[in-house]
């Protein structure tokens, strides 16, 4: 039978034979993950909810994150309180009991079911933000509605499922335009907003600035027209002690309608004394403090997302990766078995001739999952860009095979560690070259190099590869 799970800070950690196991977040290694119906949170505190909410969404294994999360608070239900939004379900805490338990755990018993039929999903795979977004999604079955927030940097959150993220900039806008670019997602219209065009944040300050000095500093004034002479001037040259006097034929004016009338306003600019009849309207950005007209700001529509039919099939059996079906198709990347096998073919022939060396590369790129996010429909074209620079690099006698969408393996057959090195090196800047050339963007590249004999382990190669270049 599934039991609750409660999840508490290092500080209060405990546990409990009864039928609720308490657990510390770094201690989720020993929990039975097939066995979890829900975790619990009993902390008060907004800022210790929202570091355990992320614990949970931001680990790789769906058994933990695709959990629903009860928070138990002596509080009012608020669906407006940031740190209940985050969670699937608040309940009070001085009503909860076993009863109440058993019936938050039914609740959760599709999500639970849906997580069953996962393939492997009590092991550490996850590691694709989108896709786990999607996966979220496609659980609950529900409509995911966004949340203003002045918390956020584009004014706009999805609270359930931005926790996956490490940091709250609006990116989980970038990811579900990108699966709903993919037809993974249908999306409907909620509202539209405007952001900066620099940053993309939708904190604007708008002003009124003269056209002529762009000073910030103007005054109003009404316009009068006097009926009888058809003379127009400024207030300020009609009024003559509290009362209205036309400065050019000097009668008084008594009635609005019948002396006179107020056809406009005229602006004068406190710095250049410059008169105009409109001012020039310009926002600034509260978070990078740039300036930009109106009609120059990002229009970001805002959507409601729930997951396609061709999205839940996604979510259950993988989400593959562009950049390697381009490389697929145009360098006949090798799988990982067949790369394995090859590999060690290659070992054993340098092995019995030596006669030859050859080297293993290894390649990561750190940031392609934001990167293709970023470039949403420009994403195939990058790629098949960068898939030439691979095969411009590489012969036809090398092999290459993807691990997982972001580490690549090479092997470079006839080559030694010094002209190994060199390809390396190519293949780095040419990639570098193509996303500061064109996209003014900086890729994150880590690479390592190995002589291929029989003392090469490829995995204990890779682990090492990856504590070295954690980003």
């Amino acid at each position: 039978m599934r039991q609750p799970v409660y999840l508490r800070t290092v500080q209060s950690f405990a546990r409990s034979s009864g039928d609720f196991d308490k657990v510390e977040m770094s201690q989720l290694k020993s929990v039975d993950m097939s066995s979890i119906a829900c975790w619990i949170i009993d902390e008060d505190e907004p800022e210790l909810v929202k570091t355990l909410v992320e614990a949970i969404r931001q680990h790789p294994c769906p058994s933990i994150y695709l959990r629903g999360i009860v928070l138990l608070t002596d509080k009012n239900i608020d669906t407006d309180d940031p740190s209940q939004q985050c969670v699937d379900i608040c309940s009070n805490l001085q009503l909860f009991d076993k009863t109440i338990a058993n019936e938050l755990c039914s609740s959760f018993s599709g999500i639970n079911e849906w997580i069953d039929k996962l393939p492997k999903a009590v092991e550490y795979s996850d590691i694709n933000i989108s896709f786990k977004v999607l996966r979220f999604l496609a659980s609950r079955k529900v409509e995911m509605l966004p949340v203003m927030s002045a918390q956020v940097h584009c004014g706009y959150d999805y609270p359930l499922i931005s926790p996956m993220l490490e940091a709250n900039d609006g990116t989980i806008l970038e990811i579900l335009d990108f699966l709903d670019e993919r037809a993974l997602l249908t999306r409907r219209f909620i509202t539209k907003t405007h952001l900066c065009n620099h940053c993309n944040s939708a904190f604007l300050n708008f002003k009124e600035v003269c056209p002529h000095c762009r000073a910030e500093e103007i005054k109003a004034a009404e316009l009068i027209h006097h009926f009888k002479c058809a003379y127009t001037g400024e207030f300020a040259e009609f009024s003559i002690n509290d009362k209205l006097q036309c400065p050019k034929c000097n009668r008084a004016l008594h009635h609005i309608g019948v002396d006179y009338d107020k056809p406009s306003v005229v602006f004068r600019c406190a710095q250049c004394e410059h008169s105009f009849q409109e001012p020039e309207i310009t926002s600034t950005c509260f978070s990078c403090r740039r300036s930009c007209k109106p009609e120059d700001q990002v229009a970001k529509i805002i959507n409601a997302y729930s997951a396609t039919a061709i999205g839940q099939n996604a979510a259950i059996f993988g989400l593959e990766s562009l950049f390697t079906n381009i490389l697929q198709n145009k360098l006949k990347l090798f799988s990982p078995v067949a790369f394995t096998d090859f590999l060690q073919i290659e070992t054993a022939r340098v092995a019995r001739y030596k006669i030859s060396n050859s080297s293993l590369l290894i390649m990561q790129f750190h940031d392609l999952e934001k990167l293709q996010i970023q470039l949403g429909r420009r994403a195939e074209e990058v790629f098949v860009e960068l898939s030439a620079i691979f095969k411009s690099a590489l012969r036809q006698s090398d092999v290459i095979s993807a691990r997982n969408e972001s580490i690549f393996f090479m092997v470079l057959t006839e080559t030694a560690l010094p002209e190994a090195k060199l390809v390396s090196r190519r293949l780095t800047d040419a990639i570098t070259d193509l996303f500061e050339s064109n996209l003014d963007y900086s890729p994150v590249i880590s690479t390592a190099l190995e002589k291929i004999n029989k003392e090469l382990v490829i995995e204990a190669l890779l682990e090492g590869f990856l504590e070295q270049n954690v980003h």
